[in-house]
């Protein structure tokens, strides 16, 4: 009796053993030469771009799949992503859920290279637009698939970089972000799943990034804390440096804000608050001048806050702390701060917009401590000098401005 039981479970054994036995024969020898041999020959057929894999490796008993030295380039060669090494761990619980469930991905040293075209076009739509596949003219419009269902318990990125080009820009821009250190715990795509996420990073300006908070994908929610110091103002004005004819200010930046930002409804709602601006030891000059022509000590913003719906923003406190400031008017009475804006003018509308509720934006409290002010009116024969040793200035002005969009042909100041 025992003899025929043994008999009539040694098929089913022999069948999963065997299953098994093949499942880990493939998973050590046949899972590598596979990967790096097909992915490559899709990505090249599929868009003409080049993939290598350097390693891949799959731990049959883990769930794990590790890829090293992953290089990525556009059919001439020029990179697009460089990437030391990715580890996924799959969890097990995936095979009986309706959801892609992850215990873990993390990202070792990733080079990530975002370029503008000089058509507007990014140096990765190619490759985006090559599996996407061509656009049908003739289907109608279907609704929005829904996100994949997936569940990351734990995802992490270190040592990131991202370089960005722009070359529509005369002569080029050039900036990169780095090094890039990210954690998001319980990342998912299930309704109202919200999950914690981190990120730290060294920026070329000179900044330290920190970022925390939550954050959710069905629907598009997040909130959280950003801290930045130690930027430099410098290194900040190399791009945007056309926007005021001015040589190259000094001083350092830093601010800290918390945010609550979402899309639903098909509304993108974003509002910042708690809002702390620092701008110390900044020196401004004009680009012909051979002084500084504003010196601030110390510039505080306190108690910011935008609501990108209600088109409003504001601080409770602007506050300057120690500095000085010369003025000159020429002989029409022009002030020579005005040598500091482009020559271009604006180019006004062509057609009026729909009604759009203006921005307003306004400061409860003003304080100023410590300025000094030199003013040099040319109008005289004998041009007139005006110094005082210092200013202090505390008031409630609730000085509030409205603009609507786009700029209205005067400006609106109230002083109340």
């Amino acid at each position: 009796m025992l003899t025929r039981a043994r008999r009539r479970l040694a098929i089913p054994a022999l069948i999963l053993g065997g299953l098994l036995f093949a499942y880990l024969l493939f998973a050590w020898f046949g899972f590598e030469p596979l990967v790096q041999r097909t992915l490559p020959r899709l990505v090249a057929e599929r868009s003409g771009h080049h993939l290598s894999l350097a390693q891949v490796r799959f731990d049959p008993w883990r769930l794990a799949v590790e890829v090293q030295g992953v290089t990525l380039t556009e059919p001439d060669h020029q990179a697009l992503l460089k990437l030391e090494g990715l580890r996924v761990d799959f969890n097990a619980a995936s095979l009986f859920k309706r959801a892609y469930a992850f215990d873990e991905i993390r990202l070792t040293a990733p080079e990530l290279l975002v370029a503008l075209r000089a058509d507007g076009r990014l140096n990765w739509q190619a490759l985006l637009d090559a599996f996407a596949g061509p656009p049908d003219p003739t289907a109608s419009p279907e609704p929005a698939a829904p996100l994949p269902r997936l569940i990351v318990q734990r995802a992490v990125l270190e040592r990131g970089r991202i370089d960005f080009a722009d070359t529509r820009v005369k002569g080029g821009f050039k900036t990169h972000f780095g090094p890039l250190q990210a954690e998001l715990e319980h990342l998912s795509t299930l309704p109202e799943d919200r999950g914690e996420h981190s990120l730290s990073a060294q920026t070329e300006v000179g900044a330290t990034v920190r970022w925390k908070g939550t954050m959710g994908l069905n629907p598009l929610l997040a909130a959280g804390e950003i801290d930045v110091e130690g930027a430099s103002v410098e290194r900040l004005w190399r791009h945007v440096k056309d926007v005021l004819a001015i040589a190259p200010p000094q001083g350092a930046l830093g601010l800290k804000l918390t945010y609550q930002a979402g899309y639903v409804d098909n509304v993108f709602d974003v509002r910042v608050n708690e809002l702390d601006v620092n701008l110390d030891k900044l020196a401004l000059q004009g680009a012909q001048d051979t002084n500084s022509v504003v010196v601030l000590d110390a510039l505080r913003l306190r108690g910011g806050h935008l609501d990108l719906v209600k088109r409003e923003g504001g601080f409770a406190a602007v506050e300057l702390t120690g500095g000085r400031v010369a003025l000159a008017l020429d002989a029409e009475g022009r002030p020579s701060l005005l040598d500091w804006l482009p020559l271009t003018p604006v180019a006004a509308p062509t057609a009026a917009p729909g009604p759009v509720a203006p921005w307003r934006f306004q400061i409860d409290k003003l304080g100023v401590e410590r300025l000094a002010l030199r003013l040099v009116d040319r109008g005289f024969s004998t041009p007139l000098a005006v110094d005082v040793a210092q200013i202090k200035l505390a008031c409630r002005p609730g000085l509030a401005w409205a603009r609507a969009h786009p700029m209205p042909a005067s400006r609106t100041w109230a002083l109340n």
